[in-house]
């Protein structure tokens, strides 16, 4: 995982020997953040990785030919998200 330049913006990579290859890129918003007040919350409900009282992840792009080369699926990413913020 990595902080890209947008301190709100982590990537996940699937990194081997000879390659790291982005696999999604991801925004962890505040709630109580302007950000979050002026975001169009019908247009991300179907992006949202994982929610709490106090931020929301929205995904923003993913490589969909790397995770299914990968066996890795956003339902898999969102359920790790649950289990760490438990």
């Amino acid at each position: 995982m990595k902080n890209k330049n947008n301190k709100d913006d982590y990537s996940i990579y699937y990194i081997n020997d000879k390659s790291k290859v982005e696999l999604l890129t991801y925004t962890v918003i505040p709630k109580a953040s302007a950000n979050y007040e002026n975001i169009d919350k019908e247009d991300v409900k179907t992006r949202v990785l994982f929610e709490t009282e106090d931020y929301v992840c929205i995904l923003k792009k993913s490589n969909e030919t790397m995770l299914k080369k990968y066996g890795i699926n956003l339902n898999r990413i969102s359920k790790t998200f649950v289990l760490i913020n438990k």
